[in-house]
């Protein structure tokens, strides 16, 4: 900037607002600029926590949800005469952790000859399984994720039969359901 320019604009500064106003006023506006920014709603799509807990998923359940939801709706989106569409999945609301378990398995027999010329046989088996931890925490070995119990499709050309029939059949297909599980409707204009 030249130096005539900002001379002039400190003169217009402290002639019409004042000096010591002008700096208050940047500072507010700094302020407002700093703490605004948190008060005012971002773009993301990230849920918060409590939203996610709202929902009834953990936060991984939801991701695994909402994952297969996009693949879906892109999957069924790219197929002749579907137009636009929209999914819904449902899953059971929990997801299995598989611990890992210390096995001790003990088998004994014991044949025992009592002095009236009987026979016993004693066959005794211990099983001792013992979950192996780390840090006090169970050691995982896999994680199996909800069950899909249920599909929502809403899609521009479910008003054709044969269209609702191959949306139907995908689904189906794709998630091993039986057809009652799988629910497909038009979408309003």
């Amino acid at each position: 900037m030249d130096i005539g320019v900002i001379k002039k604009l400190t003169d217009f500064i402290e002639k019409k607002i004042g000096y010591k106003n002008f700096v208050v006023a940047g500072l507010v506006i700094g302020i407002l600029m700093v703490f605004g920014s948190t008060l005012l709603p971002s773009k993301t799509t990230n849920l918060s926590k409590s939203e996610v807990e709202v929902s009834g998923y953990s936060e991984s359940e939801y991701q695994y949800k909402t994952q297969l939801e996009q693949q879906l709706k892109s999957t069924l989106s790219k197929i002749k005469g579907i137009g636009d569409v929209d999914v819904m999945i449902y899953v059971s609301k929990s997801e299995e952790k598989v611990p890992v378990f210390n096995e001790n398995n003990q088998d004994s027999n014991t044949k025992e000859n009592a002095s009236s010329g009987g026979e016993r046989t004693i066959n005794q088996k211990n099983d001792n399984k013992t979950v192996v931890t780390t840090n006090n925490e169970p050691f995982i070995s896999s994680t199996k994720m909800p069950e899909i119990t249920g599909v929502v499709v809403v899609a521009q050309g479910a008003d054709n039969e044969a269209t609702r029939l191959r949306i139907t059949k995908t689904v189906v297909n794709l998630f091993g359901l039986t057809y009652d599980k799988v629910n497909v409707h038009s979408m309003k204009n």
